[in-house]
């Protein structure tokens, strides 16, 4: 189920574009209104989703996961599984309900930028490794 985060908060956008010998980032602002499983983590509030393609072409987590308020250190890390999707004039994110977890609680599966067709699947969620 594709779920554009306004229906749960909101969401905005903001691409850097690279140039050839810089690594090529593209960032996404989130606000979770409701609590978000990542792996073992949970998130809620606003935060920063950053993915680096050159942290992936040298085997390191190429998603970091900030809160808003402080980019130093990320408060999930994990290698993105690359999903063919339908390029997208805007960026969402999917999540699927955590029937595990009492109340209201959500899984993040899978998040794609506008104008990119791929999203960025999240490990454990489609068969790809747990988050580190």
């Amino acid at each position: 189920m594709r779920v554009l985060m306004f229906l749960i908060g909101t969401l905005a956008l903001a691409a850097v574009s690279a140039a050839a010998d810089a690594p090529a980032r593209e960032y996404a602002k989130v606000t979770f209104t409701d609590p978000v499983w990542i792996g073992g983590t949970v998130l809620m509030g606003e935060y920063i989703i950053e993915h680096d393609t050159d942290r992936m072409a040298r085997g390191r987590p190429c998603t970091h996961i900030y809160a808003a308020r402080d980019r130093r250190t990320p408060v999930v890390t994990f290698h993105c599984k690359h999903l063919r999707r339908p390029t997208s004039g805007q960026a969402s994110v999917t999540l699927r309900r955590n029937y595990n977890v009492v109340g209201h609680a959500y899984l993040l599966t899978e998040f794609q930028f506008a104008g990119d067709g791929d999203a960025h699947g999240v490990p454990g969620i489609r068969g790809v490794p747990p988050v580190r």
